[in-house]
């Protein structure tokens, strides 16, 4: 009974907000990190660029898809 009373409650909905953001944010960068490393010496430019380009990358679905989730009216 107490478990189900502490999962529905208003403070745990923060936590598990914040981890989920915590979690996606350290598989992003690994991932860029990961991706621009090993790919540099393919790349005919530099490492910076490559970090912008992938951060550009990711974050591009939000910039184009925030229109459709926002409430119309």
């Amino acid at each position: 009974m107490a478990k189900s009373t502490r999962l529905s409650s208003k403070r745990f909905i923060p936590l598990t907000q914040a981890l989920g953001a915590f979690n996606d944010n350290v598989f992003k960068n690994s991932l860029m990190l990961l991706l621009t490393f090993t790919a540099a010496s393919a790349m005919p430019w530099s490492v910076d660029v490559s970090m912008n380009l992938a951060a550009g990358l990711f974050y591009l679905p939000f910039l184009l898809f925030s229109h459709y989730s926002a409430p119309s009216g």
